[in-house]
């Protein structure tokens, strides 16, 4: 494995990368390596040639902690290690890295910034805030880095969390200022300081407290009016304006800025300079909007009904977001419901799409002619023509489409945002995916606020035009490779919790796992066939909580190869047919006559019988066990075929016994 594909594994964990000195720990070999370490794979593969050796190191921040447990020259990390699990709990499975000296990193998330460097034993050092540590595949004297355990990276527990500082302490004072690090706080801080900082870019210290008062007032919390001031102001200022110096300056901010009136005055403190006051609240200013009493006289039935383009999915005025892993079929499924949407042909997706719209596609990561294969598929499988979709279809070609770039540390709009509003206008687009949304910005995909700003130029967009954004997003690795935990989980998405916070729809698009084959009744060998569409932020509307599924179909192309499409399928039918299979096979096999269980037959028995039926018996091997489970999932509710009604319960007499009933029809009540 090269360096460049050990640090994009790393990246692909959210983890920020910088390259250090081939074959050594230290020095980095890039330029303010830890403010410009990136978690993004394109960033990486500029880095990184295939034959650059230097080391991949992990810069850990404030969002991560690495346990670093040392066993050279006889130091007793393991031994510390078991000791603190003892007395604070098991630590969760979790991404770790064995070192070439027989020592472990172990890499946990936090939810604020912590400190302790020896806080579980003197053999157990706490890598955080400017710390790093050597990743996966780098090399030393002593050997490479090698992965131990390859899991997501988990949460640090609470027990052991309780046994670490926060880096800086907080002190509550009096005064509330509402829910802090909202979207739209932390956009208008972000703005505030982007605009101003001519203003204080050069000044000193006196300028680092007073800029953190201003933003304070925003709504942001300490931590957040760090970060932004960090990434926008460091680069500007001398050497003496160090990181701990700029903390300092925040912390004293927000310390004295929730203080009781006239206690430890900052004033006397600090020569404050003057900075333009930071926007006040619309209420007061008449020019911005105004406040006026709930309109009471109006007529419920005139208020406008939202404007669905495709019903639960897209909304005129919004943005959505679809997560999925790679190799799903997620750009299958837009160009599918691109067609469909340009028809108004609902059907082909499993979806209620009132009238046609025009659609545009930004597709950075695969060529046109990988488009146009998947594009022709859908069609060939629907026997719709191409001429059908004469002028309803876009694709953005050229140059990669970028909505925000990086100008120093921070991110700002980039000239395609104009343009593609100038695309939808020209060509009366009604919706746009954006496939995928990594490809499309320069901004740190773990950064919340970065991330926020981006989501927030597609939002605009969408509101300003009234039309619908589809965002099409990766998904983290699942727990234990299944889709289980992820698949109808707000928490799907990589990196940044801000994407899905901001847009209003959320869709999941996952691999059947073989939870999903079972419950089904789909074989474990076909399984690989289809993906669940779950709807898991439905803001605007009420979901059933019920996923849609498609099936993975190869459609024959006139060039003579074949390429994928999907269609929706229900396995309603399938449960149903086999209802009616183990119907048939009860009342051949029962022995009885009259095929009437009045009282009802135990689970086993009318497994029994079932598997008796030579056709079933051997697609079974005579399972009796997986048809007793098929049976409970399958007539929990009555089914009635070919004049008999089947159905399972327990036998009524408080002995939680369940039993097959079946009656002839004209016998059920």
């Amino acid at each position: 494995m090269s360096m460049r594909d050990a640090a994009l594994n790393l990246a692909r964990q959210g983890l920020r990368i910088f390259k250090v000195k081939a074959g050594a720990k230290f020095p980095p070999v890039q330029e303010n390596h830890f403010e410009t370490a990136s978690a993004l794979e394109g960033e990486i593969l500029k880095r990184w040639s295939p034959e650059d050796n230097s080391n991949p190191a992990v810069a850990c921040g404030d969002q991560i902690v690495v346990l670093d447990i040392d066993v050279r020259d006889g130091l007793g990390g393991k031994a510390q290690l078991r000791d603190a699990v003892t007395k604070l709990g098991q630590l969760p499975a979790t991404y770790t890295v064995m070192t070439p000296t027989g020592g472990m990193h172990i890499y946990f998330k936090v939810p604020h910034p912590v400190s302790g460097v020896k806080a579980f034993g003197d053999a157990i050092d706490v890598k955080t805030g400017n710390a790093y540590v050597l990743g996966e595949g780098a090399v030393t004297d002593k050997g490479e880095y090698v992965v131990a355990l390859d899991a997501p990276i988990a949460e640090l527990p609470q027990s052991w969390l309780g046994h670490l500082k926060r880096a800086i302490v907080r002190h509550d004072g009096p005064r509330e200022i509402g829910e802090l690090d909202t979207p739209t706080a932390i956009l208008a801080a972000s703005d505030w300081l982007s605009e101003n900082i001519e203003n204080v870019k050069l000044a000193l210290d006196p300028g680092n407290y007073a800029t953190a008062c201003r933003v304070r007032e925003f709504g942001v919390s300490e931590q957040t009016c760090f970060e932004l001031m960090s990434r926008l102001y460091l680069p500007f200022r001398s050497g003496e304006h160090t990181i701990r110096s700029l903390r300092q300056k925040v912390a004293h901010a927000y310390e004295y800025a929730k203080s009781q009136a006239g206690v430890a005055n900052p004033e006397t403190q600090f020569d404050v300079i003057t900075l333009p006051p930071p926007p006040t609240a619309p209420a007061q200013i008449e020019k911005h909007g105004y406040v006026e009493p709930v309109d009471t006289e109006r007529d419920m039935a005139n208020l406008p009904r939202r404007q669905w383009i495709m019903r639960d999915m897209l909304l005129r005025g919004a943005v959505s977001s679809l997560v999925a892993p790679g190799a799903s079929g997620k750009s299958t499924l837009t160009i599918a419901c691109g067609v469909a949407l340009a028809l108004a042909r609902g059907g082909m997706v499993g979806a209620v799409i009132p009238k046609p719209v025009n659609v545009l596609f930004i597709n950075n990561e695969d060529p046109k002619a990988e488009f146009e294969r998947r594009l022709d598929a859908c069609l060939l499988l629907n026997n719709i023509g191409l001429a059908t979709i004469k002028n309803k279809l876009f694709l953005h070609q050229g140059a990669t489409f970028t909505i925000a770039v990086r100008k120093g540390n921070a991110i700002i709009f980039a000239p395609d945002r104009q343009r593609l509003r100038e695309y939808i206008e020209k060509y009366d687009i009604g919706v746009v995916f954006v496939d995928p949304l990594v490809e499309t910005h320069e901004a740190q995909e773990n950064d919340n606020v970065e991330m926020s700003k981006v989501v927030r130029a597609y939002r605009e967009i969408a509101e300003q035009l009234n039309i619908s954004i589809c965002l099409v997003h990766h998904s983290k690795k699942p727990p234990q490779a299944s889709s289980d935990g992820f698949s109808n989980s707000m928490d799907a998405g990589r990196g940044a919790s801000a994407v899905i916070n901001a847009v209003r729809i959320g869709m999941n698009f996952f691999p059947m796992s073989e939870k999903d084959a079972e419950d089904e009744g789909v074989p474990t060998t076909d399984r690989y066939r289809y993906v669940r569409l779950d709807n898991v932020k439905a803001n605007l509307s009420f979901s059933d909580g019920q996923p849609a599924w498609f099936e993975k179909v190869s459609v024959p192309h006139p060039n003579g190869e074949e390429y994928g499409a999907l269609r929706p399928v229900s396995f309603e039918n399938v449960r149903n047919n086999e209802r009616h299979i183990y119907i048939d096979a009860m009342v051949a096999n029962d022995g009885n006559d009259n095929h009437d269980f009045a009282d009802g037959v135990p689970l086993k028995a009318a497994a029994a019988m079932i598997c008796h039926d030579q056709l079933i018996g051997d697609m079974t091997n005579g399972d009796t066990a997986a048809i007793v489970k098929r049976l409970t999932k399958l007539f929990r509710s009555p089914c009635t075929w070919n004049g008999y009604t089947a159905h399972v319960s327990d036998d009524g007499k408080g002995k939680n016994k369940w039993l097959v009933y079946l009656h002839r029809r004209e016998n059920y009540q």
